[in-house]
């Protein structure tokens, strides 16, 4: 029932926030409630993240993640409709590009976090994003459009991985365009519904929650000048989603709300130097000159990936605002990509006190514990990472290499199936079960433990087959 379904979502998120599906459709109600129930919302959910996970465009930087799920919760607090949890994360793309879908999942594209000009816009994006999960838009589309055309989850994962979250962005919308055809340029009509919604309930949820509601509209300028830019797309993408009175509206009902004046979060300007030389590749000569605390933490994080560890060093100890935990990381990360991982774990020790099960400190505590081989240490520090983020597939991985050293064969295998499971790769999660099975021996109670992981595995494919 679910399969086209599942691959129309692939495409959706291909598309994103500068050009959005399941923005072009008017309110229908909740109909969808029907179709989608909240188990299988979560389902579909997980199943793509499985895909995001395994393409390897997630960012997956347990300091921006962390920036972005602080930003997200702040704005979901003040949201009318509750959704049980919010994930959000950050894709390594050069798009100004941003999309929601089931299981309250945003992801937001390194381009559009560096082509905002200060939190509030960043914000504004997020909003917009969470107001179209908690409004149920995606599903509402859905639910309005079951005469679609059919896809296979085969055509749509290639839409996907050779779209925004690939190698060539101007791919995925291509293949998508080329697929909808002339019943997506029948949609267009709609669009202003959806989003203006979004617009509507994103504004007033940005300024309860603190931050400037003129933002929406600021950002909305710098998407379609983006937009505009885009070349070997289809006309309609780099025309549509941004007509000009949805600006004029958003400016109107931000001006309603009364003039204020905001600042900019310093943890904001960090995060931005942080993706300039993670995403943006910026050499440590774009930083040089640059006197700001967050200029000289680009500077210092860039000559870090020149290996010039010893300047990098020097800098990073110059480095104003000591308050700032990613201040505190940084000669960690520097010691540990200068192989010094002995001082990698003093350092990070020494955090953890002050801030226990900060996932930043705890990854690279346990790669860096990893590095050394000591495997019981690293092992306590994983499972407490597992503990809290039990979607972490690098946390199983680092668990497989400390088990190994442990020389625990059965559950080097068994974290190793979870890592392939959280991938999406069911047949090799499959196979290390079946090779952590034939170490058992006459362990009849392991045996049950690893056969009953087994069902499980095999209980999930056959949901995700269904969809």
């Amino acid at each position: 029932m679910y399969k086209a379904i599942i691959s129309k979502l692939i495409l959706l998120c291909c598309l994103g926030f500068s050009g959005n599906i399941y923005s072009e459709l008017p309110d229908l109600g909740d109909e969808s409630a029907a179709l989608f129930t909240p188990k299988t919302e979560i389902r579909i959910g997980e199943y793509l993240m499985q895909r995001l996970r395994r393409s390897e465009t997630m960012l997956q930087d347990p300091i921006i993640d962390n920036y972005l799920n602080y930003l997200g919760n702040k704005l979901t607090t003040f949201a009318k409709k509750k959704i049980s949890k919010f994930e959000f994360f950050c894709i390594n793309s050069k798009e100004i590009n941003a999309f929601a879908f089931f299981g309250g999942n945003v992801a937001i594209h390194s381009g559009l976090i560096l082509a905002t000009n200060n939190e509030h816009e960043l914000a504004a994006v997020m909003a917009h994003e969470i107001s179209h999960i908690t409004q149920h838009h995606l599903a509402r589309l859905i639910a309005d459009n079951q005469r679609m055309i059919p896809l296979t989850i085969a055509q749509a994962v290639g839409a996907i991985v050779l779209g925004s979250l690939g190698q060539r962005p101007d791919a995925g919308v291509s293949t998508a365009a080329a697929l909808f055809g002339q019943h997506q340029l029948n949609m267009m009509s709609y669009n202003r519904d959806y989003e203006r919604e979004a617009d509507r309930i994103g504004i007033n949820m940005l300024a309860r929650a603190g931050f400037d509601p003129s933002s929406m509209a600021a950002i909305f300028q710098a998407m379609q000048q983006g937009v505009n830019q885009l070349t070997n797309s289809p006309e309609y993408l780099q025309t549509h989603p941004l007509f000009p009175s949805r600006i004029a509206d958003a400016t109107n009902r931000a001006s309603l709300l009364g003039y204020k004046q905001y600042t900019s979060s310093d943890l904001y300007n960090f995060i931005k130097s942080r993706l300039q030389v993670i995403a943006g590749k910026k050499p440590s000569a774009f930083f040089a000159q640059d006197p700001t605390s967050a200029g000289r933490y680009g500077y210092a994080l860039a000559l870090m990936r020149e290996k010039k560890f010893k300047l990098a060093t020097t800098i990073a100890a110059k480095i104003p605002m000591k308050n700032l935990l990613l201040i505190k990381i940084l000669p960690a990360e520097i010691f540990f990509q200068a192989k010094n991982y002995s001082n990698s774990i003093v350092v990070l020790k020494k955090l953890a006190e002050n801030h226990p099960n900060n996932p930043a400190i705890e990854m690279l505590h346990a790669k860096s514990l990893v590095k050394l081989r000591h495997a019981k240490m690293a092992k306590q520090v994983i499972l407490n990472i597992i503990n809290h983020d039990a979607k972490n597939w690098q946390a199983y991985d680092l668990l497989g290499k400390s088990n190994s050293m442990l020389g625990n064969r059965i559950a080097t295998h068994q974290a190793l199936a979870e890592k392939y499971k959280l991938l999406g790769d069911f047949p090799a999660a499959l196979q290390q079960l079946a090779i952590a099975l034939e170490f058992t021996g006459t362990d009849k109670i392991l045996k049950a433990r690893i056969e009953h992981q087994r069902k499980q595995l095999l209980e999930l494919r056959a949901m995700q087959q269904e969809l």
